[in-house]
């Protein structure tokens, strides 16, 4: 076997950028070894002192983890780790300068989609061969910073060997979770998202597929080998559900029947709302797909203008709907704020939300649009100068002192609500996900149906605290009050709100165990499908 590669990442799921570059270099004769980055820099310095690796790789994905990955590669070069350290993801990839700039230990970048130039400069390295020629990749001498032009993306994507993983450890109802992709890029280009400019650069299309076949392949090899049988697909758009994906789906539906997957496993795709068609997803439905993620982002038409969607409300609900009727369950992302946000828009966002999830069907979440590097949006704030820098986070403030107490207000009554590990939108979805599990490997039963009853009760209790606090918040902004009686007012639906949510959460979780309970002995059990 040849020398050893690391890699370093962060791992809470799978991360497969770097799962297929430990795949590519393994099957080129190399050792890789995947590092969780929570392990600590004293555990990752002791490994790679142990392991002696040609290079260490390092997975940044978003621009504010670049200070953690800052302190790590420091921390190993004080440790005495001398290897050549490169850095890859879409924010080094977009601010390949940057980075080098605040990062002064990493020797090198690998640009894009990086299989080939990393396998490149592992083997450049091994040989001792120079590699600051090889497209793809960024570095730096002493004096400059370089680019070299960008790989072409490659165009057979069935090529990669399955992404190398670690031990499967999540779980929904004892059935083990795994994630997986069908294809790579987007063709559409929200102003808020960076897929678009991530895929641009390099020579290629902006969207490949892999085979439905191929895809399927893998799916028979993780549920042999991993015994997984709950599959979370990681496309931002996946192939089946696009505009001319209906050949794609028949074979993929095609070919999970004729395996018998269709009866032994389940998985989720992401879509957007203009893709889901009552036929195809029936058809998909038959063929194990249980969850449904949209990206419906905004409830007004400004807002997804804003947002460069080309949809509208009405789709937006529409979609849910067709999703709704399939009994498919259903997730979706949502932006209350954005940079344009008025007391008046935001109360618009919140009476859409109101329709579309009012009755307990899905969980009501919300955020503000956050100004990523390269995006269409970043580029706007800057342009209109109210894009505020500060290290690598980019922010912004609203229009209106109003809206900015708001959204203060909103962060200090639901971060935990909607980000926390325990909070009311994670216990919710979890309540929702598991009962549709449960519901899809067994056959139906009364104790079943009033857990589904209780579920979707208590989720309409939760979304509609949430809908009526944050338009009282508003009332209070906008009714005339004193600022000592709209500071009393705030607190007042402030602490209600924490009141009634720990009552919220103490029903959601009781009822999760119920649905565990309830699930024990299915899965135990060989898997087999409801009839839907």
């Amino acid at each position: 076997m040849g020398k050893q590669v690391m890699l370093v990442a962060y791992q809470d799921q799978d991360n497969l950028g770097i799962g297929y570059l430990a795949s590519v270099v393994q099957e080129a004769g190399f050792r890789p070894i995947i590092v969780d980055y929570r392990l600590g820099p004293e555990k990752i310095a002791e490994l790679a002192q142990h392991h002696q690796p040609l290079v260490i790789g390092f997975s940044i994905i978003f621009q504010f983890h670049t200070p953690d990955f800052r302190q790590l590669m420091g921390y190993l070069r004080d440790h005495g780790v001398k290897c050549h350290f490169t850095a890859g993801g879409h924010y080094p990839s977009l601010r390949w300068r940057e980075v080098l700039q605040a990062v002064p230990e990493l020797d090198s970048i690998t640009r894009f989609e990086g299989e080939w130039t990393f396998l490149d400069l592992v083997r450049s390295l091994d040989e001792q061969r120079d590699w600051t020629a090889l497209d793809g990749l960024a570095y730096r001498t002493r004096e400059e910073l370089f680019t070299n032009p960008p790989r072409p993306l490659e165009l057979d994507i069935d090529k990669f060997p399955p992404p190398m993983r670690p031990p499967l450890r999540r779980e929904i109802l004892g059935r083990k979770e795994v994630t997986l992709i069908a294809g790579r890029g987007c063709l559409y280009n929200c102003s808020f998202c960076s897929i678009r400019q991530f895929y641009s650069p390099p020579p290629g299309p902006l969207k490949r597929v892999r085979s439905p076949e191929m895809v399927v392949r893998e799916m028979e090899l993780l549920h042999d080998q991993y015994q997984a049988s709950v599959f979370l697909f990681q496309d931002d758009d996946f192939p089946a559900t696009a505009r001319n994906g209906a050949d794609w789906a028949d074979r993929f539906a095609r070919r999970l029947h004729e395996t018998g997957l269709d009866r032994k496993v389940l998985w989720k795709i992401n879509c957007r709302v203009d893709e889901v068609e009552e036929d195809r997803f029936a058809m998909l439905r038959d063929a194990g797909m249980l969850n449904v993620y949209l990206g419906i982002e905004s409830g007004t038409g400004d807002g997804l203008e804003l947002m460069n969607k080309h949809t509208s409300p009405e789709a937006n609900l529409r979609a849910v709907e067709v999703l709704r009727k399939l009994r498919l369950n259903c997730d979706f992302g949502f932006m209350i704020f954005d940079p344009l946000s008025t007391l008046e828009s935001v109360d618009r966002n919140l009476e859409f939300l109101h329709q579309l999830c009012g009755d307990g069907y899905t969980a009501v979440t919300g955020c503000k649009m956050i100004p990523y590097a390269e995006t269409a949006i970043e580029k706007w704030l800057q342009k209109e100068g109210r894009l505020e820098v500060s290290g690598e986070y980019e922010n912004y403030h609203f229009l209106t002192p109003e809206v900015e107490t708001l959204y203060g207000w909103f962060i200090d009554t639901f971060a935990n609500w909607i980000e926390g590990p325990t909070g009311v939108l994670t216990g919710s979805r979890r309540a929702r996900y598991s009962l549709s599990v449960l519901q899809r490997f067994t056959d139906p039963s009364e104790q079943v149906n009033e857990l589904d009853r209780a579920v979707t009760q208590i989720v309409s209790a939760a979304n509609q605290l949430f809908t009526d606090a944050m338009r009282e918040a508003i009332r209070a902004l906008s009714a005339g009050y004193s600022s000592v009686e709209r500071s009393h007012r705030l607190n007042w639906v402030q602490s209600e709100v924490s009141t009634r949510e720990r009552r919220i959460r103490s029903r959601i979780e009781g009822l999760i165990t119920e649905i565990e309970q309830l699930s024990a002995p299915v899965s135990e059990s060989p898997a087999r499908m409801a009839q839907v």
